[in-house]
């Protein structure tokens, strides 16, 4: 079973010789004229409706689909209508005898609404209609505009979707209604099987931005990536509205909605008395990572309503409330809900994790009213704690994006056994790694025995990677400003007496630059700079008020330089990139983070103050960490009243970020070869990517070298986050290269720039070579890697790329 990257599409790139194959063929390219009977390439039908029509009227058979843009909206005025004993596959290039010679990752075959030509607020039609008995395989479905299910409305019907991506659609609401499913709706007993398919960057003006099931619409999806996605009410990602669907190995990432950032649960059906839950929506989500979505109000990552839901192994992080007043939480739950968590880590740092609504007595034209919600965990991960013998510890994510778990966090062997059927028949990982694996080395001896991890990944050795320097992988704080500091005060090393001064303001408007305003700031002083100062690196803690670690939850901190006499002289709001350094400190175990932000208008100051304030949640605030070295004159203010800091503050000054450094800036800056946080993407003096010392992508080397630009710690192995690096660039639509090699991982910088100077990523290859954009064939390409365990340089085997799925011989 393959895990999140086949969620991403990995089945595309696999031989599908096993599926069932039909007596009749019929054949659809676009780019035919005139077109034909459909009978054979060469007579190949124009539009993929007269393939469905001519296949459903000889008793059914597959309708093979040549590359290219099919509007079947536009030209036939309604929606493409599959039909029962119909299966449409696309990815061919024309010429193929044998349904498994198609290459769907190389021959993009789009079906396309209508938002290019009626606008984007006029709903038109879906794109496809679904049926019973039907497939359809390897196609892009965009741009749709309908008031339900804008890219395709399945109506008590249940066809096999697999290999799709759905992006770019919009369910419109009219008048206040409608607006559901902006890429998918499940309606009326529709339970459709959906496997490795990306929903991305779809829209609904109410409910369920990327797939919604309505009515008893018990679809199975399984290794699907739901990425992007806005729900304009109800669950930025999915709507589950009365229906028992089934969510396994899934990616929800960075959707969101006023409420459910990524899921919008709700159940009771309205002739209902109170009470009664006999016909709820209880939807299993298994191994999924529902990580980084938002919500304006409730539930930044779940919201539950008259319903129960089943989180089994899933991880429950990063997920933030925008509009925070202090108890929304990122789980929130209403009206008898009940929805119950085993074996997963929920760690946001919202104010509160899990919030139960008590019984409300609102009126009835108002709703009401509103019965008490009670939660269930049983074997979890949860910040602040829950009842039930839960844990209460940071679990010591890898960091950079990656959600796997380190070799010392708590949620190793620490949950239940997951195999019985209540909980889904969990066997494996998000990954496919077995359950079970005995991560800390004590034997059965953990929790009930069984070894099974918290959370969506099961801890195995290598699962970290390993360095290259010498030594075990431990962080070294020896020398933690690089050598081309303009300045620097480094934080203290594990040993040493930490202190953690609170920099903290709950909101920030461009009008305040000059003002810290009100909360807590804190500033310290540097001297003998000699040139423009470019980037900043700080470290620093977060803390609940209580005194127990949070999350991070602040996207965004505020800048601010002063001259020697304490005169205001500029201020950035800035998204530093953030690297948990691997160490902890005191009984609360507090994660030290390292960050480092561009600003964006270098600052000429030989000497001054220097002032870094986290904004947003003041819940979970933000410790800036002292340093060992500096003169001792530090200050910090509340409420703009002053106060002496007995410490000097952690930070350094820089006119450029160094070697190695970046977005995600790695795992650690220690030059160890073990499983820790070794040298692996951080900034050591060994094999990186940067313009260093090393043999990866940096200036002199050339453009054909055996590394691949995404295997950043050159290990012949695509890990997580380097993945994610990739589709990062796929997703902003392009890449350039950074202006100063040094300041990102890879050298490269997110969406389309000037700047092609540098060598291409190997990635950027097809069809034609560089275009400095990632395509999906070429996404799909490193997917490919991902999914193989590795891969090697092979420039004699013709391959498009010169690389090779597996590990070297």
């Amino acid at each position: 079973m393959n895990g999140i990257a086949r969620c991403l599409l990995s089945g595309i790139l696999v031989a599908l010789a096993a599926l069932p194959a039909f007596p009749a063929v019929w054949y659809v390219d676009v780019d035919r004229a005139p077109s034909g009977d459909g009978t054979s390439w060469e007579q190949a039908f124009a539009t993929v409706r007269d393939g469905v029509n001519a296949a459903a009227a000889d008793g059914g058979g597959e309708v093979w689909v040549a590359a290219g843009v099919y509007n079947e909206v536009e030209t036939g005025g309604q929606s493409l209508i599959m039909a029962a004993g119909v299966d449409l596959f696309g990815g061919f290039n024309g010429s193929e005898v044998a349904r498994e010679q198609r290459d769907p990752s190389n021959n993009s075959t789009i079906l396309e609404g209508t938002a290019l030509s009626s606008g984007e607020n006029t709903p038109v039609a879906s794109v496809v209609l679904g049926a019973n008995n039907a497939r359809l395989d390897g196609f892009t479905i965009r741009y749709g505009r309908a008031q339900t299910g804008a890219g395709m409305f399945n109506f008590s019907a249940s066809p096999l979707v697999a290999n799709c991506v759905f992006e770019h659609n919009r369910a419109i609401a009219v008048s206040g209604t409608q607006g559901v499913g902006g890429a998918m709706f499940n309606y009326w007993f529709s339970s459709p099987t959906i496997t490795n398919c990306v929903f991305r960057d779809n829209v609904a003006d109410v409910d369920g931005g990327g797939l919604c099931n309505l009515k008893e619409s018990e679809s199975i999806v399984t290794d699907c990536a739901f990425l992007n996605n806005t729900g304009g009410m109800h669950g930025g990602a999915i709507n589950v509205n009365k229906s028992n669907a089934v969510f396994r190995n899934c990616l929800i990432l960075g959707n969101t909605a006023e409420r459910g950032g990524a899921v919008y649960n709700i159940g009771r059906l309205p002739s209902q008395p109170p009470g009664d839950q006999t016909t709820i929506s209880d939807p299993y989500f298994i191994n999924c990572l529902i990580v980084e979505n938002s919500a304006l109000y409730e539930g930044a990552a779940i919201f539950t309503f008259e319903a129960l839901g089943r989180y089994i192994h899933c991880t429950i992080a990063n997920n933030q409330i925008v509009n925070s007043t202090g108890q929304e939480g990122a789980v929130a739950n209403l009206d008898e809900a009940q929805p119950l968590f085993v074996n997963s880590i929920i760690w946001n740092g919202t104010p509160v994790e899990i919030r139960d609504f008590p019984f409300l007595d609102f009126p009835v034209e108002e709703g009401g009213p509103f019965y008490a919600s009670t939660a269930t965990a049983v074997a979890c991960d949860i910040l602040g704690g829950w009842p039930g013998g839960n844990l209460n510890a940071p679990p010591r994510f890898i960091g950079g994006g990656n959600y796997q778990l380190r070799a010392d966090s708590p949620c190793i062997d620490a949950g239940i056994n997951a195999s019985l059927p209540e909980y889904g028949n969990v066997l494996d990982d998000l990954l496919g790694v077995p359950r079970g694996f005995d991560g800390d080395g004590l034997g059965a001896v953990t929790s009930d025995g069984s070894d099974y991890d918290i959370g969506a990944y099961e801890f195995a050795d290598g699962a970290e990677g390993e360095g290259e320097g010498e030594g075990e992988g431990e962080y070294d704080l020896a020398d933690v400003c690089p050598e081309n500091s303009l300045y620097g005060q480094p934080v203290d090393g594990p040993e040493g007496s930490w202190a953690a001064h609170i920099s903290n303001l709950g909101s920030y408007a461009p009008e305040d630059a000059g003002d810290p305003g009100v909360g807590y700031v804190a500033f310290d002083d540097f001297q003998g700079v000699s040139a423009a100062i470019q980037y900043v690196r700080w470290w620093g803690f977060y803390l609940m008020p209580d005194g127990d670690a949070c999350a991070p939850t602040q996207a965004a901190f505020v800048i601010r330089f002063y001259d020697q006499d304490g005169a205001y002289v500029d201020g950035f709001l800035v998204e530093p990139w953030l690297a948990d350094t691997g160490v902890v400190y005191g009984a609360a175990e507090l994660p030290l983070y390292r960050f480092l932000a561009e600003i964006d208008t270098p600052i000429t100051l030989d000497q001054g103050w220097i002032s870094i304030q986290a904004v947003g949640d003041v819940a979970c605030w933000f410790h800036w960490a002292s340093s060992p070295l500096g003169n001792g004159v530090a200050a910090q203010f509340y409420n703009d009243a002053p106060g002496e800091i007995a410490t000097d503050l952690s930070f350094c000054l820089l006119s450029d970020a160094g070697e190695g450094e970046g977005e995600g800036e790695g795992e650690g800056e220690g030059e160890g070869e073990g499983e820790g946080e070794g040298e692996g993407e951080g900034e050591g003096e060994g094999e990186g990517e940067g313009e260093g010392e090393g043999e990866g992508e940096g200036e002199g080397e050339g453009c054909e070298d055996p590394w691949h630009s995404a295997d950043q710690d050159q290990d012949n192995v695509i890990q997580l986050t380097e993945l994610l690096r990739v589709i990062q660039f796929y997703n902003s639509g392009g890449f350039h290269c950074a202006d100063d090699p040094g300041s990102t991982e890879d050298g490269y910088v997110p969406g389309a720039g000037d700047n092609t100077d540098c060598c291409p990523h190997d990635s950027d290859y097809a069809p034609a070579g560089p275009d400095w954009s990632i395509g999906l064939t070429e996404l799909l390409r490193m997917i490919q890697f991902y999914n193989s365990g590795g891969f090697h340089y092979c420039p004699d085997d013709g391959t498009e790329d010169g690389f090779c799925p597996g590990q070297p011989a």
